[in-house]
């Protein structure tokens, strides 16, 4: 088997996390797989014609047996773009409703027909879909998976508390509500609280900017190709964000025995296995007094992290999710034949 995953860029995200853990993984396989991202970076975007050639040339060169896209846009090019009698399988991936776009509905209803299978990473992806288009498409829940080359904490230390936040940095992720708490908690305690991850766009370029000239509390540190590092060397993940799909830093910080504190709309998304401190949407008050029960227990709560680490890894390894993609293709190849 053949697999192509379409992509918008190559930039950093839970989507394209995902689709190069899933690369390696099959490529341990044995099965030949590729990327093909329909704009070459960030910062440019093609036109529509030039991504639909896009993935037009990449198909026709690379000659999958299956398409896997990911996310809104790569979803409908990869469908636009490619031959109708090859297998398509569409992910869904994002915390908002994409759906409640009228041009994205019409976008789904025209290519439905090019479409053999549909992939949620949780329960409210799908959910979203069959209530807007009905069950005429096969549907799976298929939770992102995390690399098995994540590092394990093994020891609490706690000379210097570091509190770090792993994602884009992008309106949905809440970034004042970072700046408030890092405020917050630089007057009550001694903590290094850093957030790394890309810009999203402009407005979040102009925001980090501000940001640095003012001197505030907390900093953000940049995008990282190492993120397994930088958890390892962590002491507490802070998810300021006010919703997730499945939220894949989470659970990569829970592999690395990290506690998480998260607000509760996240938290419900999560598998109840994963034992984190919760704080009411958008309220910096009291994310601040999440992050304080941590720090002030910190050896208890470390040490339940490291223990639970294990059982996260083994619920969420890539190579058991990698497996799953493989029968979701294949039952999309069957349905062609």
């Amino acid at each position: 088997m053949k697999i192509q995953q379409v992509l918008l860029s190559p930039r950093v995200g839970g989507a394209e996390s995902l689709a190069s853990a899933l690369s390696a993984a099959w490529s341990s396989d044995g099965i030949e797989n590729e990327i093909c991202y329909i704009d070459q970076d960030n910062k440019r975007p093609r036109s529509r014609w030039a991504r639909i050639r896009r993935v037009r040339q990449a198909t026709r060169t690379f000659a999958p047996d299956v398409i896997v896209a990911h996310t809104a846009l790569p979803n409908i090019y990869a469908r636009i773009g490619s031959s109708k009698h090859l297998p398509k399988v569409i992910v869904l991936h994002s915390s908002a409703y994409d759906y409640d776009h009228k041009s994205l509905r019409l976008a789904e209803r025209i290519l439905q027909s090019r479409t053999q299978h549909v992939i949620g990473v949780g329960h409210k992806q799908i959910e979203e879909y069959n209530r807007r288009f009905g069950a005429r498409v096969p549907t799976s829940i298929i939770p992102n998976g995390v690399r098995s080359d994540l590092p394990r904490r093994r020891s609490v230390e706690n000379d210097q508390l570091r509190v770090i936040t792993l994602a884009r940095i992008a309106a949905v992720k809440n970034p004042k509500l970072w700046q408030d708490v890092a405020e917050r908690l630089n007057s009550m305690s001694e903590v290094d609280l850093a957030w790394w991850g890309p810009v999203a766009d402009e407005n979040m370029e102009r925001m980090v900017r501000d940001h640095q000239l003012s001197s505030r509390p907390g900093r953000f540190a940049g995008s990282t190709d190492d993120p397994g590092t930088v958890l390892s060397e962590a002491s507490i993940l802070f998810h300021p964000s006010d919703r997730e799909s499945h939220g894949l830093s989470i659970i990569e910080a829970a592999c690395v025995g990290l506690p998480v504190v998260c607000s509760d709309v996240v938290a419900s998304v999560l598998p109840e296995e994963l034992n984190v401190e919760t704080f009411s949407v958008g309220n910096a008050e009291e994310a601040v007094e999440a992050l304080q029960r941590v720090i002030g227990d910190y050896e208890t709560y470390s040490g339940a992290a490291m223990r639970q680490a294990q059982k996260v890894r083994e619920m969420f390894g890539i190579e058991k999710c990698a497996q799953t993609y493989i029968t979701a293709c294949e039952a999309a190849i069957a349905s062609m034949a």
